[in-house]
């Protein structure tokens, strides 16, 4: 059985599921005993408890390490979903959740917000469950765990599927950690600068990395600009920034930041959070000497990652400038001419272009590094959309489109039994690599891409269509050495 086990921040809307009328669960934690939930999906009779907003580490103070979290002397209630962490969302970000319609947090947001969700199947034996630890996206800067599109009701309850873990049903040495896009950059993150010991066996990419990264906000000067323009916005004086920050309303530094459009981000601090060269780590370990952990890793991506951000762009050539492409733009209008399949304009161009460039082969020089030293390596490729999960029409397999199949939280009124099936599909891999890494999601590693969905398109009939098949990678990744050198240069400008 699968125990999902969600890090992170607050509410956004109710459970899918449904309270069930028993007695609540109770387990005992190092910080002491929580009341949790029972619930099930009305699809199923299987009890799912859920242990919600559960805190993982103290209240924290404002730019400083988490600290553990204080012991409580009575029951904790774990029934409601805990707080959001300060959201920081731009302009641009706030049309983006309109047009994927995503509420703000309902139970509000603040900086007492590490805590997580725990959800359980009630019918597994005690310590016996693999675990799945999510870590959400947001750019680093906003998400939250109680969005209902990461409700971890279904896997709980629909398939087979460290230290408190045991506590909850779980087995500690059976931790899959997964993320997606800045998630699955704080899972590669944690690959390449791990804890000692390592406390997971298996990590899950999906949409994002932090190896292979193209610099597009800036990165560790912008985050340096940005900071520099909080503390004039506060008023703080150059030799006691950070005290006089810590003491200023987070509200209107939230404020400030999205109104003035700062970055913030991961920045290498010598590998205790971020290596400064993830990806010479990776390449240069070996079963008995390395720094990284060396585990089981599924990544992939979906087929048109981009298609929200770059809605109405139909000048590929001039964006793909703003990119600091250089010279390497007119080689790749070149070896993606208009006309071709999935590029019937230049807005579908862009779209390939852009997946490849950001996703899809980053994806695949991650999984070829971690081939070439032992590491088992597994790659799958969403390519799926239907009329009840757009974004918008022709939105298609857009970045983060995937989450509620893996979640199983894609909208069921309308849904077809195809999207059922594909969702099925993505829940057994997830969860089988979870269970044992060493047999992979259900297909072969190198040559092997694990292809969920078929390329169907809402409105298109899925007759004939399969929910997964595995597709030679060599016919996806044809394109892929044209960014060989962009990528090489980026570890060369790492290493300096």
């Amino acid at each position: 059985m699968i125990l999902s086990l969600y890090f992170g921040l607050a509410t956004i809307t109710a459970s899918l599921a449904s309270p069930v009328s028993q007695p609540l669960p109770t387990a005992i934690i190092d910080s002491g005993v929580i009341v949790g939930t029972t619930t099930c999906l009305p699809s199923s009779t299987a009890v799912v408890r859920q242990y919600l907003g559960v805190p993982f580490g103290a209240p924290p103070v404002r730019f400083s390490p988490p600290e553990p979290v204080a012991r409580w002397s009575t029951f904790y209630n774990a029934t409601q979903w805990g707080t959001a962490c300060i959201q920081q969302i731009g302009h641009s970000g706030k049309e983006l959740f309109g047009m994927l319609d995503l509420p703000p947090p309902a139970n509000g947001e603040g900086e007492d917000c590490l805590n997580l969700n725990v959800f359980t199947p009630e019918a597994a034996s005690a310590g016996s469950k693999a675990v799945l630890v999510w870590f959400y996206g947001g750019s680093y800067m906003n998400g939250a765990t109680s969005v209902n599109l990461y409700d971890g009701t279904s896997f709980a309850a629909n398939q087979d599927v460290v230290r408190n873990i045991a506590g909850l049903g779980g087995d500690p040495s059976k931790v899959t950690i997964f993320g997606e896009s800045a998630g699955g950059g704080s899972v590669d993150a944690l690959i390449t600068a791990p804890p000692d010991p390592v406390p997971f066996r298996a990590a899950i990419m999906q949409s994002g990395q932090s190896s292979i990264s193209m610099p597009l906000n800036g990165g560790a000067e912008k985050y340096a600009e940005s900071w520099k323009k909080l503390a004039e916005f506060a008023e703080c004086p150059s030799d006691n920034t950070l005290e006089c920050l810590r003491k200023a309303p987070a509200l209107e530094l939230k404020q400030f930041a999205e109104n003035a459009s700062l970055s913030f981000g991961p920045v290498p601090d010598g590998g205790v959070a971020l290596s400064a060269t993830p990806r010479l780590d990776r390449l240069y370990s070996s079963e008995g000497n390395s720094s990284i952990a060396r585990v089981p890793i599924l990544i992939g991506n979906n087929a048109d990652e981009p298609k929200p951000y770059i809605r109405g762009v139909n000048d590929t050539k001039a964006y793909l400038e703003t990119l600091g492409l250089g010279e390497y733009v007119d080689m790749i209008l070149e070896v993606y001419p208009l006309g071709q399949p999935g590029a019937h304009n230049e807005n579908d161009r862009l779209s390939l272009i852009a997946t490849d460039l950001l996703m899809h082969c980053p994806s695949k020089v991650l999984a070829d590094d971690s081939s070439k030293i032992g590491i088992p390596s597994y790659r799958y490729f969403f390519n799926a959309s239907f009329p009840n999960n757009e974004a918008f029409p022709g939105s298609g397999a857009f970045h983060a489109a995937e989450i509620e199949f893996v979640f199983g939280t894609y909208p069921k009124e309308n849904a077809t039994q195809f999207e059922h099936e594909v969702s099925q599909a993505m829940q057994k891999a997830w969860a089988d690599f979870a269970k044992d890494p060493s047999q992979g999601p259900g297909w072969g590693e190198g040559p092997m891409i694990g292809v969920f969905g078929d390329g169907v398109k809402a409105g298109m009939s899925d007759e004939g269509k399969k929910a997964l098949a595995a597709v030679d990678s060599a016919i996806m990744d044809r394109r892929c050495e044209l960014y060989k050198p962009l990528y090489d240069q980026l570890v060369l400008s790492s290493s300096s």
